[in-house]
């Protein structure tokens, strides 16, 4: 079996936008094997443990396969070969766009496993807390005579050494900017892959490696917050969504946050304000728009409010991995954000 998720070859360029491949399997590219000149482009992309019997446990790119990955996040991917998160071969080289790694296994190249003739170009990207078996936590190049190279740049990769006299060759190509130090991630064994304050990798990629038609992060925050884009698959952006900014006074509009955290598993949490007592609806709904379940549906004071969701239906039966929108309804006011669950 090729492909668990998804098996493309021969011209097949499709584009995937917010989809989560989870908990898939086959013999190589668990989640998804791209072959013989296929050249998907892939943003705002989850995958979850997807494994391998072989090689690529999160994705296999081979003979002339150059997907485009923007905003994706491997996490948790397992390969019994090589390439525990994406695995690269016979001049397969992905253009690889603020994409994390992290908690991908393999027995060679936890995150990444090239082998010879392939030179993927790596940016704003972080590879960090994956593991080999052999060796290779990070990043593992292969090849008699004719060894993967890949390029990269304004990235944070564990184990590189950075940038300049310090960086470790058997990475790569050094094209400067990148960065050996811990992401802090909120909880990167538990799958929170957004970063903490303080986090080195804020406001230290590149901002002309973005294409123009991305405007938002793999959890629907604008892409560049600041002035700099931030590495990895998550802009950190300071957030009102837990503590109530206003402390008791009504605020002077309707907002609907971001959801937090996101992705989420169990539970995550919901905030929104009202400036008005208001007839307020909040719902959710399924990339299909069906309505999964109501979690307010009441008239309300003016004020800071929160509500969690536990990842279930109107019937209380747990949701499936994937994406799902949250919907407030307030007066005539109407806001939607994706959420994204993962069992």
């Amino acid at each position: 079996i090729l492909g668990g998720g998804v098996f493309g070859s021969h011209g097949y360029s499709a584009d995937f936008n917010d989809v989560i491949f989870s908990e898939n399997s086959a013999t190589d590219g668990g989640g998804m094997f791209n072959f013989e000149s296929c050249h998907p482009t892939l943003t705002n992309v989850m995958f979850s443990r997807n494994s391998a019997g072989g090689t690529g446990g999160g994705m296999r790119n081979y003979d002339i396969a150059n997907p485009t990955l923007i905003n994706v996040a491997f996490f948790n991917n397992t390969a019994a070969d090589s390439g525990g998160g994406m695995y690269n071969g016979q001049y397969g080289n992905p253009v690889i766009i603020n994409t994390t790694f992290c908690g991908n296994t393999a027995y060679r190249g936890g995150g990444m496993y090239n082998e010879g003739i392939t030179t993927p170009t790596v940016t704003n990207a972080i590879l960090w807390g994956d593991s080999a078996t052999d060796e290779g936590n990070e990043i593992f190049n292969s090849g008699a005579g004719q060894p993967a190279d890949p390029v990269i740049s304004y990235s944070l990769i564990e184990g590189c050494g950075s940038s300049g006299g310090g960086w470790n060759s058997s990475f790569g190509t050094d094209a400067g900017n990148n960065i050996d130090s811990d992401p802090l991630f909120t909880d990167g064994p538990g799958g929170n892959l957004h970063l903490n304050p303080g986090s080195p990798a804020i406001d230290a990629g590149n901002n002309d490696s973005i294409p123009s038609f991305v405007l938002y992060d793999l959890a629907g925050n604008e892409r560049i917050h600041n002035d700099i884009v931030d590495m990895g698959s998550y802009e950190y952006k300071t957030g009102k969504s837990i503590e109530d900014p206003y402390d008791g006074v009504p605020p002077l509009s309707v907002e609907l946050y971001q959801n937090v955290p996101n992705p989420f598993n169990p539970s995550n949490t919901i905030s929104f304000t009202l400036p008005d007592r208001t007839e307020t609806t909040l719902s959710i709904y399924n990339v299909e728009g069906k309505l999964v379940t109501t979690l307010v549906d009441d008239t309300l004071d003016p004020g800071f409010k929160e509500v969690t969701w536990h990842g279930k239906d109107h019937a209380g039966r747990a949701v499936t991995s994937g994406v799902y929108f949250v919907k407030l309804k307030a007066g005539k006011f109407h806001q939607t954000r994706k959420i994204i669950y993962l069992r």
